[in-house]
This record gives C-alpha cells, structure tokens and sequence, in this order.
C-alpha cells in the first residue's frame, strides 16, 4: 500500500499550481502533468536530501490529484498521494519525541493529568491551529484580554 507524500504547504501550492496553470475546465489538462511531475520531483529532493522520488510515485500522486480536483474517483486508489503536511513535531512531555500531529493530540490526552486541563487545551488549540496551516487555510488570532 502507497503512502502520502508531504511537502511543505508552499511547495505543495507550487506543484498545484503548475499542474492547474494549463487546465481547461471540462476539457483537460492541456499537457501539464509533466510539469507537475518534474515540479514534484525537484520540491521533494529540495525538502527530502538526499532521498529521492522516484517518478511511478510522483505519476500516481498526480494523477490522483488531478481527478482530485476534477471532482472524479482516484485513478490509484492505493497509490501515492501528495498532501500538504509538517514532518513529525518535537514534543516535550516528559520526554521528548517525535510524533505526527494525531499522534500529538494523543500524547496530550493520555497526559492530561499531569499537565493539566487548561494546558492540554491550550496544546490542542495549538495542534488545530497547525493542521488549519497545512490544509492552507487562513490563521488568525484571537486577542481575548479586550
């Protein structure tokens, strides 16, 4: 089974942009899957060195993206995928690791007694704020002293 493939969220933005730059909506993509491909492969060796991806992954990461946007059923369904995402995140609780974000939000509840309601909120706001980041959404913040 294929995994995801994560780039930053401005990389990811750049490889949908330069597949989405030549599409003709109902028509097709107008030659610019090979773009993306290259785009792909040069964002992750830039993110990834010295590691390499080779070119069935990006190819099926693509192609499961552009039916994405248009709307249709992966073309892979077991194939890569490229997402927007952060590499695992340090943690200090208790001890230091590195845990994906869901793993994150788990460590946080399982620890909640010794760190303490109001802190475990305030680290899972934090996890919200960061997965909001890499679905590209807007941030903002909240000044409640006013």
């Amino acid at each position: 089974m294929a995994e995801n493939i994560f780039l930053s969220p401005p990389s990811y933005g750049e490889v949908k942009d330069t597949l989405t730059k030549g599409r003709i909506k109902g028509v097709g993509w107008s030659g610019t899957k090979i773009g993306a491909i290259k785009c792909l492969r040069t964002k992750w060796a830039e993110e990834n060195k010295p590691e390499k991806l080779g070119l069935r992954e990006a190819k099926q990461a693509i192609e499961n993206l552009m039916a994405e946007i248009d709307g249709d059923p992966p073309p892979w369904p077991n194939g890569w995928k490229l997402s927007r995402g952060l590499y695992p995140v340090t943690v200090r609780l208790g001890e230091t690791a590195e845990l994906s974000l869901d793993d994150w939000e788990l460590q946080v509840l399982t620890e909640m007694g010794r760190i303490g309601l109001e802190e475990a909120g305030r680290i899972l706001d934090l996890v919200t704020v960061i997965k909001a980041w890499t679905e590209g959404k807007q941030i903002g913040v909240i000044d409640e002293t006013e």
